[in-house]
This record gives structure tokens, sequence and C-alpha cells, in this order.
């Protein structure tokens, strides 16, 4: 077998997707669903700052994660636009 972009392209965006996952699932079940001070009884410093992480406990969190993600999705977009016009280019003249 040789090289294939294709097969490239899938092991790129799986890997991503993989990482994506994780940290989502780290998020929700760390961050979102932390255990509350009544719960951990002595409230370890772990869970004191999982918590600090919650958008409604720190809105400056999720300033910054707008201000990062927002731009990061327009690049996609315009990325994913930018590959679809050419393609469709790429069909009508051949």
């Amino acid at each position: 077998m040789g090289y294939s972009a294709a097969s490239t392209a899938r092991t790129v965006f799986f890997s991503l997707l993989t990482v994506t996952v994780i940290l989502y699932l780290f998020g929700y079940t760390f961050v979102m669903e932390a255990a509350p001070s009544d719960w951990v009884g002595q409230e370890p410093s772990v869970w004191h700052f999982l918590c600090s992480l919650r958008s409604n406990e720190n809105p400056a969190v999720s300033f910054a994660t707008f201000y990062i993600c927002f731009p990061l999705l327009l690049t996609c977009f315009a990325g994913f636009l930018w590959i679809a016009l050419r393609r469709t280019d790429r069909e009508a003249t051949s």
C-alpha cells in the first residue's frame, strides 16, 4: 500500500476528534459536575480549583474560552468553505 492523502486526513481527523472527546468528557464530568463541598467534606484544593473553572463561578474563564474558541470555529468554517469551493471549481472545470 502506498501513501494515501485520504488515510492521512482520516488519521488526523480521528486523532483530533479523540482529543476533543476526552477534553469534553473531562470538562463535563469534573468541572460542570464536580462534587459540591458538602459531599467532599474537607474540600480539597483539586475540587476547589475545578469548581473555580465553572463559568458561573468565574466569568473570566467563560470570556477567555469564547475569545479563543470562536475565532477557531470561524477559521474552521472558512477553511471548510475554501475546500468546498476549490472542489466545486475543480469539478466544474473537468
